[in-house]
């Protein structure tokens, strides 16, 4: 469940996302689920107002999938301790988006072009 954010505006402006979308996105409280099916297969559901974002993946295999824009991702997703790290081809963008575990809360930090959002998310 959505507990709060920093500076999302600001990441999602600069990788074009369009104003429409980004008015929505402040207006709705996302939700992030995270599972893990066997070994080093996962799913991630990102929800943003209407919008439904999955895809599923191995740990440390390229995958394609899209943002919640409809524009082609190329992504890859490694764990580095405790740490998730996931790294994007969005165009000419490379994103680098981490997730970990932090006093009990999922905190999301994305970060393109030197500019950087915070999304933290509690245990549903």
């Amino acid at each position: 469940n959505y507990v709060s954010q920093d500076n999302l505006d600001g990441y999602m402006e600069t990788i074009g996302v369009p104003e429409q979308m980004r008015e929505i996105a402040k207006e709705s409280k996302p939700l992030l689920e995270i599972t893990q099916d066997a070994g080093d297969h996962f799913m991630i559901r990102t929800t943003v107002g209407d919008k439904v974002k999955e895809y599923k993946f191995v740990i440390g295999q390229a995958f394609d999938s899209v943002s919640l824009t409809g524009q082609p991702l190329k992504s890859v997703v490694v764990l580095e301790g405790e740490k998730m790290v996931e790294t994007q081809t969005l165009g000419d963008f490379n994103i680098l988006i981490e997730r970990s575990v932090e006093e009990g809360n999922l905190v999301s930090r994305m970060t393109v072009n030197n500019v950087t959002a915070t999304v933290v998310f509690s245990k549903a």
